[in-house]
């Protein structure tokens, strides 16, 4: 008893700090797509170079009012040669790049989306990159790969958490029916699924690609649907198991009383 109340505890200490990390990481990412959508249609529809994409990028960064906050406003002069940076290549977004013709962003924007990242992170979550000070910003981007790390992490983590407290929990005396092993079944290819994502991340190029596409959250949210739907079938096929084997111990109880 002792050990399935500690596990009912345990879960949900995690459940509740995965909880957090995910809206973090949503918020993030959903003020960067919005972003991203604004880039995007600046390089790949328009093909804006030079000063034109820089007045585009800066506008879509206006947007975010990092200026407003102080963490993030850290980051804007960073940020902002970044972009400059940006407008001073050579046909970047250009019809003749290499790359050309596919709905992504060119590599060259790879650093700015990781220095912006890591600046939205840091102005919902300061202690997401270790200095607040402009002067001491990290070379790196922790920020960045925290928002990949909640997600990826804090999925898979919750999924191994709660495919354990189902097996603790289990009745010693009663094997797995049919309903139990379909639903540690898709937990266990969730949590796979979840697994091979996060280890694709280690990719630069696949960060980049699939935050693009703003499919993380919907994917987090699809995993976690599935689970919670096979938990409730699972648990209506043990209800009317349960229910008919009471029926059939009290048939059986009144037929030997009458005996």
């Amino acid at each position: 008893m002792s050990s399935v109340m500690s596990a009912r505890v345990e879960w949900s200490s995690v459940s509740m700090c995965n909880t957090n990390q995910i809206i973090l990481a949503w918020h993030v990412l959903r003020r960067f797509i919005s972003f991203r959508k604004d880039v995007r249609v600046a390089c790949i529809e328009q093909h804006l170079d030079g000063t034109a994409l820089v007045r585009a990028i800066t506008r879509a960064l206006d947007k975010l009012k990092l200026a407003d906050d102080s963490n993030g406003r850290d980051w804007l002069p960073r940020i902002l040669d970044e972009v400059q940076t940006l407008g001073n290549t050579t046909d970047v977004c250009s019809l003749g790049r290499p790359g050309a013709g596919t709905s992504s962003l060119p590599p060259a924007f790879d650093t700015l989306t990781r220095t912006l990242t890591t600046a939205l992170a840091d102005s919902v979550n300061p202690s997401s990159s270790s200095s607040s000070s402009s002067a001491a910003l990290p070379a790196q981007h922790p920020g960045y790969m925290a928002i990949y790390a909640y997600y990826w992490g804090s999925l898979s983590l919750a999924l191994v958490f709660l495919a354990l407290f189902i097996l603790i929990t289990r009745r010693a005396d009663r094997p797995l029916t049919l309903s139990d092993r379909a639903a540690l079944a898709v937990r266990a290819a969730v949590a796979l699924t979840a697994l091979g994502l996060a280890a694709a991340a280690a990719s630069e190029r696949f960060l980049m690609l699939y935050l693009e596409n703003g499919a993380t959250l919907p994917t987090v949210a699809t995993c976690f649907l599935i689970i919670v739907a096979f938990d409730r079938w699972a648990k209506g096929v043990s209800a009317s198991r349960l229910r008919r084997e009471l029926t059939g111990s009290l048939e059986h109880w009144d037929n030997g009383s009458q005996e």
